[in-house]
């Protein structure tokens, strides 16, 4: 039987698919947080992750100067535009010796510099997407290619997928519908939602907690189920080197409380 156990998230939506055999002993199969972002990492041709880009190539610092351009100072970055006073804009412009319409209002100039500015100076380059600038269409999308490959050709008998607290949140409570939607589409139609109250009730851990201890405690229990269980020790290197261990944790072990819950399996 494979149990896919899901902690909801659009930048980080966890997921950890456990495998339990005929002898009711269980191994992780498939364990990863993917982000619904679609957001694309750019390298510097170093290896670096790049900060800048010109001409459609990609920069770190260092390798900026590669391009023959300067770096665009920051007080003309895209966000920084909106705010500056045009008076002290047109100084800017003077100062750094770039031409621009100087009988036009402030709208005009930036439009007019939103073209001219990449095709002379190194701009930073972010490809961080905010989640609330998305769309849920575009949410789905990404969240159907994403699943579609992470799943290719693996039959899944049943998933549980964290429930959300609505209307605190909202955009939280609509994509979990989305998530169990996609697998009725995909013909899994053993689904529940689970309670995120579930996954730290076996291991005696003290009610009025934090979030953020209860986080911390979650990853502890879950680094020490790695270490002391032979079947999951190769996921060992993988969790403690994550930047996401709340999240692997969290979905791992609300799949363990389900399986101890309805299946009677024995974990220590």
């Amino acid at each position: 039987m494979k149990l896919l156990s899901i902690d909801v998230g659009i930048k980080n939506l966890a997921l950890c698919l456990i495998e339990l055999d005929k002898e009711n002993k269980y191994s992780i199969e498939k364990w990863d947080v993917i982000n619904l972002c679609n957001e694309v990492k750019q390298s510097c041709e170093c290896g670096k992750n790049a900060s800048y880009t010109f001409n459609n190539k990609f920069y770190c610092k260092k390798h900026s100067k590669n391009s023959n351009k300067n770096i665009l100072c920051k007080e003309l970055e895209e966000n920084k535009l909106k705010k500056i006073k045009i008076k002290d804009l047109k100084e800017l412009l003077k100062k750094e010796n770039i031409p621009f319409p100087q009988d036009k209002s402030k709208p005009i100039i930036i439009d007019y510099l939103k073209t001219y500015l990449p095709t002379h100076f190194v701009m930073p380059f972010n490809n961080t997407i905010k989640t609330n600038d998305l769309s849920l269409i575009d949410i789905g999308l990404n969240m159907k290619e994403l699943l579609d490959q992470l799943y290719e050709n693996i039959k899944i008998d049943k998933v549980i997928i964290e429930n959300q607290i609505s209307p605190i949140a909202n955009r939280m409570k609509t994509l979990q519908g989305m998530i169990a939607q996609y697998f009725i589409m995909n013909n899994v139609v053993n689904i529940e939602f689970i309670s995120a109250s579930n996954k730290l009730k076996d291991f005696n851990t003290n009610k009025n907690t934090t979030y953020s201890e209860r986080k911390k405690k979650g990853i502890e229990i879950c680094e020490e189920l790695l270490v002391n269980n032979e079947c999951l020790n190769k996921y060992l290197v993988m969790f403690v080197e994550s930047k996401k261990k709340d999240d692997l944790a969290d979905c791992f072990l609300q799949g363990l409380w389900y399986l101890k819950e309805n299946y009677k399996i024995i974990y220590n």
